[in-house]
């Protein structure tokens, strides 16, 4: 049991560190387009960090055999959007009106299925290449 709980929280942080990365460099490339520097701030990178982590978990919680795969997805979007919802819509005040807010939850929902998508096909595409690795037998022996 222990063994399990530390590889969750080794995946979570992986996870967490690799989401809160790619997102801090697109942030830094968006603001240097915009030649906005003061967006980038303390607040909002730890902000970042706290939502990159329960991605981490989140994540790690979906590449686990626990469950069905549709189930685990549809928690993993929950588990996100939730942290989205809270940390990035609430908690700041960034659309201002009711439709504001839907159209920044379609928004994510619409990239959460391209990254989803992609990871899942790529995903297919490597496991069916190890499993045809798998299935070669020699039809003559040395």
């Amino acid at each position: 049991m222990l063994k399990k709980t530390l590889l969750f929280i080794k995946r979570t942080v992986t996870w967490g560190c690799v989401t809160f990365t790619a997102l801090t460099a697109l942030i830094y490339v968006i603001s240097h387009f915009m030649n906005n520097t003061d967006y980038v701030t303390t607040p909002r990178m730890l902000g970042l960090l706290l939502f990159s982590m329960i991605v981490g978990a989140a994540s790690a919680l979906l590449f686990t055999d626990l469950m069905n795969l549709a189930v685990r997805i549809v928690i993993h979007y929950g588990i996100i959007l939730a942290a989205f919802i809270l940390l990035f819509i609430a908690w700041k005040s960034y659309p201002k009106t009711d439709n504001g807010t839907a159209i920044l939850i379609m928004l994510f929902t619409a990239a959460y299925a391209v990254i989803m998508g992609a990871v899942f096909g790529l995903r297919a595409v490597f496991n069916r290449k190890k499993k045809e690795e798998k299935d070669y037998k020699p039809k003559f022996s040395k």
